[in-house]
């Protein structure tokens, strides 16, 4: 909605909230806020993130719990990840996860996989995918999905969830959350081989990742520091291959597909 700047605007918003409390609504969704949202053919207002804020105000001064969320695709760039982040209580940030080009069918191999007694790998992920799932579980708190029969967890597992230096990258990544930047524009759009980042912290630590999800083949994956947004020299290491390598100028990885590594750099040794 396009909104004048007295402060009748938020009086609207909070005689809203009131009539939808007494009704005895406790979930509100806001979607297609922008910046972020794509406008499919509609005259979207360039940046509703005002809206978002007094949407959050006039919820607050009720007694009523109501849950706030916005969505979708949102810019999560640090201007808006700020508000978003102090002004909902979820967000949506990329894509949907369900098909809309053709009619899903069940196959045989997927029903299989559901029953332990014919198909051992519960959820049928490689151990690559695996791994690739908790990096992004690790790193922006993704749905995390192990890939094993939790009550009896394989060595694979175990290994994925005790491993110190990927808990030490929760750590990190618990206080910068992860952020896409695509590799030759440094841009927070969806792509088949992307690069993301955490931090930089003040000291100018960071945690890169780069992921190839096209399942077509091994791509090399590049990202130079001017998309991630950083610069200098840096000792990275590699969290799960567990080896350390200088860089200056670009993380780069040969990738198969739905592979993925997660490197911590710091300018420490070089500073």
């Amino acid at each position: 909605m396009a909104m004048t700047t007295d402060a009748s605007s938020q009086k609207w918003f909070d005689s809203n909230a009131k009539q939808l409390a007494s009704w005895g609504v406790d979930y509100i969704k806001l979607d297609y806020i922008t910046p972020g949202s794509p406008a499919n053919g509609v005259n979207l207002p360039g940046d509703e993130s005002r809206e978002v804020r007094m949407w959050y105000n006039a919820i607050k001064t009720l007694r009523k719990m109501i849950t706030l969320s916005i969505s979708w695709k949102l810019d999560r760039s640090k201007k808006y990840f700020d508000i978003w982040r102090a002004n909902a209580d979820s967000m949506r940030v990329d894509q949907d996860i369900q098909t809309y080009k053709k009619t899903p069918r069940v196959s045989w191999e997927n029903v299989l996989r559901t029953l332990k007694i014919i198909w051992k790998d519960i959820s049928g992920l490689t151990y690559d995918q695996r791994k690739s799932v908790f990096i992004h579980w690790i790193g922006s708190s993704a749905e995390l999905n192990l890939g094993d029969d939790l009550t009896r967890p394989d060595h694979q597992g175990i290994a994925l969830l005790t491993d110190p230096d990927a808990l030490s990258a929760a750590d990190f990544t618990a206080n910068y959350p992860m952020q896409p930047r695509n590799p030759g524009s440094g841009g927070n759009s969806w792509k088949n081989q992307n690069a993301w980042i955490s931090g930089p912290s003040r000291s100018g630590e960071f945690i890169a990742v780069l992921a190839n999800y096209d399942k077509s083949g091994s791509q090399t994956i590049a990202a130079k520091w001017s998309d991630l947004g950083v610069s200098g020299t840096y000792e990275c290491f590699d969290v799960f291959g567990k080896s350390t390598r200088k860089v200056d100028s670009e993380l780069r990885a040969e990738l198969k597909g739905f592979q993925s590594v997660m490197y911590r750099c710091t300018t420490r040794a070089y500073t």
